[in-house]
């Protein structure tokens, strides 16, 4: 897929880790990949009845378009993705990569309260897996709770089998943990505000 494939250059940094799309340098996409990836979703979509492939193009387009992973739609990325489940009559069990992908777009769209809970409720059915562990990582992350990121992330890097992913993992779990207490000190370190009279 042109859309997936302009990414590469930036999937992986020189000593070989991999990166993931929200910490890609975008300026070493392959643009013109891109376009051409969009020229042909477009032909598609025009067609009318866009089926799993053209979807799964359509949510990677939202996120190439975007100039920051702070700019991404995620309203229409979510949108995407209720068609793409839709698509399926059991789509956690057969296609958990777009429910799990949901769950993040709910997470950012709706908060990440909101996210996790929609985790939450494909535990029983995904909750084996790494990656359910690994959006529930990001979900805490969003929300701030980066104690519980950190041990979601090593639970995550625990059961993946892929190398580059466990070791990403791996940092992804060192990094929230490093950062927990951090920002615990320096909120108790911050001096309190002074009191308002009651006529400020």
């Amino acid at each position: 897929m042109l859309l997936n494939h302009a990414r590469l250059p930036a999937c992986f940094d020189a000593a070989g880790r991999l990166v993931t799309l929200d910490r890609q340098d975008r300026g070493l996409w392959d643009t013109r990949e891109i376009a051409e990836g969009v020229r042909v979703l477009q032909s598609a979509l025009a067609a009318g009845r866009p089926g799993r492939y053209q979807l799964e193009a359509a949510v990677a387009a939202l996120h190439d378009d975007a100039a920051s992973a702070a700019e991404t739609d995620w309203p229409q990325v979510l949108a995407w993705y209720d068609d793409l489940v839709a698509l399926s009559r059991d789509p956690v069990r057969q296609d958990p990569a777009a429910v799990l992908g949901r769950a993040v777009a709910v997470g950012h769209v709706r908060g990440p309260a909101a996210g996790l809970r929609e985790a939450d409720r494909l535990r029983a059915t995904l909750g084996d897996r790494h990656r359910w562990h690994a959006v529930r990582g990001h979900l805490h992350e969003l929300a701030g709770d980066l104690a519980s990121a950190g041990a979601a992330y090593a639970e995550a890097a625990r059961r993946a089998t892929n190398v580059a992913e466990r070791d990403h993992l791996v940092r992804q779990a060192a990094r929230a943990r490093a950062a927990a207490p951090a920002r615990a000190t320096t909120a108790a370190a911050r001096p309190a505000a002074a009191p308002r009279s009651p006529g400020a």
